[in-house]
């Protein structure tokens, strides 16, 4: 993530120790975030989900909805990018 930002805007990594700072911490903060989001939703959406279609069922769900997500992810970020081109720096 840190690599994607700092190449989009140009950013040269040891020039400003404060803007690295700034963003180490929200890399950071977004990962730690999303992995606390998850750690709450599995259970709430995992139980239910396990009670209604059994164990099979689920990882059947799931499995789906990761493809989805992967081919949704795929098309809107990757694929686009896919056919841009870059820029050459001299």
């Amino acid at each position: 993530m840190i690599d994607a930002v700092s190449l989009k805007y140009e950013i040269c990594e040891g020039l400003d120790e404060r803007l690295d700072g700034q963003l180490n911490d929200k890399a950071s903060g977004i990962y730690a975030t999303f992995y606390s989001i998850g750690m709450i939703l599995a259970p709430i959406i995992g139980g239910p989900l396990f009670d209604a279609i059994n164990y099979r069922g689920t990882c059947d769900f799931l499995g789906l909805c990761f493809i989805l997500y992967t081919a949704f992810y795929f098309v809107f970020n990757v694929g686009i990018s896919v056919f841009k081109q870059d820029k050459i720096i001299k």
